[in-house]
């Protein structure tokens, strides 16, 4: 090694032997540890505290610590390898952090809970169908019937704009099923008239293979 490189790499060392001491004296400074070959720095972070979470199951705290992105606006794609892992390490969370969320949202007994969850989920993806199940279903068990057809509505033309695909058949059945029976004989004329109000609205948004069906069968001379 030239003389002139290794004076460099002595002060280098030297240096940062000054900055590793006076780090001790700040907060979480003695967390730094050293050797003549590494530096570490063991913190606490929220990852760490995410990852422990759901391996203990404890799913609600789990998605309760997820406040963005990781590491946030320290996107560098400048340096490709940092890039790769802060890309895979972000997915890797993400998926982790839905997961938990739906482990969550299944325990979940209180509608209002529940529809507060898959609104989460839906502003994190407003393509996931579980969490528009979540969402309808809670809608339907509070009552709030035209709001879960709308909730419908919106996610197919959704699918419809961005995919050029219809919601499932789980996801119309769900809506369907979940309006209740017509009121018995001698029943108040008020449940007649909440059983109209939620009726599922005639409306063909997500149906086109059902409109496809008829068009054929209306084209058929056998038709009735």
């Amino acid at each position: 090694v030239p003389v002139a490189v290794q004076k460099a790499m002595d002060e280098a060392r030297r240096n940062l032997r000054n900055v590793v001491f006076k780090a001790h004296a700040v907060p979480g400074g003695p967390a730094v540890q050293a050797n003549d070959h590494a530096l570490r720095w063991d913190v606490a972070t929220d990852v760490q505290a995410f990852d422990r979470a759901i391996q203990e199951q404890r799913f609600g705290d789990a998605v309760d610590l997820r406040r963005g992105a990781l590491l946030e606006g320290l996107d560098d794609a400048r340096t490709d390898a940092f890039a790769a892992w802060l890309g895979a390490e972000r997915e890797r969370l993400d998926a982790r952090w839905h997961q938990a969320a739906l482990d969550h949202l299944a325990v979940l007994t209180a509608p209002d809970a529940r529809a507060a969850l898959a609104e989460r989920l839906l502003r994190v993806d407003p393509l996931d169908e579980s969490a528009v199940a979540a969402l309808i279903g809670a809608d339907l068990e509070r009552g709030r019937t035209a709001q879960a057809r709308r909730v419908y509505r919106d996610f197919a033309l959704r699918l419809a704009e961005e995919l050029g695909v219809e919601p499932s058949h789980r996801l119309r059945d769900l809506l369907e099923v979940g309006v209740p029976a017509a009121p018995t004989p001698g029943a108040p004329a008020a449940a007649a008239e909440t059983r109209q109000s939620v009726m599922p609205a005639k409306s063909f948004v997500g149906r086109k293979t059902e409109l496809a069906e008829l068009a054929t069968l209306l084209a058929s001379p056998d038709g009735r």
